[in-house]
């Protein structure tokens, strides 16, 4: 019986490990700044002057989205991702006081990158759209080149 709980016991830590290396592996592939190609809230697609001025940056665990560098952050989180999902998924923690957990998806095609969640701490969209009534933001982005 001991040597049964034991062996249960690394069958799941080991498999813990290899969660956290998939999750440090996708970081890694998020880190940088992105340009936004798409913008949708809610069914309204952003105006281009808008949308051209977002930027996306992703440092380690952070995720910061600006309008303009003199204009305060759209949003500021610290992320978790879970690339074993289908599609796989990511948590916004805000880093503004009050605010909730922000359930998404995101998804990887070469240098774009495709997230969208609910705002408000609404369930975690299951496509990669933000139809009118669904409370959902989607960007595409493309990583910009220095």
């Amino acid at each position: 019986m001991t040597r049964f709980a034991l062996l249960a016991l690394v069958i799941v830590l080991s498999a813990i490990g290899m969660n956290r290396a998939d999750e440090t592996a996708e970081l890694a592939k998020l880190k940088g700044t992105w340009r936004v190609l798409k913008a949708v809230r809610n069914g309204e697609s952003a105006p281009d002057v808008v949308r051209v001025a977002l930027k996306v940056t992703v440092t380690d665990r952070a995720l910061t989205i600006r309008s303009a560098e003199n204009v305060p952050t759209v949003l500021e989180a610290e992320i978790a991702l879970d690339p074993s999902k289908s599609p796989a998924t990511i948590e916004l923690k805000p880093k503004q006081s009050g605010n909730t957990v922000l359930h998404g998806i995101y998804e990887f095609d070469g240098e774009t990158l495709r997230l969208c969640w609910t705002r408000n701490g609404g369930p975690r969209p299951s496509d990669f759209t933000a139809k009118s009534g669904s409370n959902a933001v989607y960007f595409e982005l493309n990583r910009e080149v220095k």
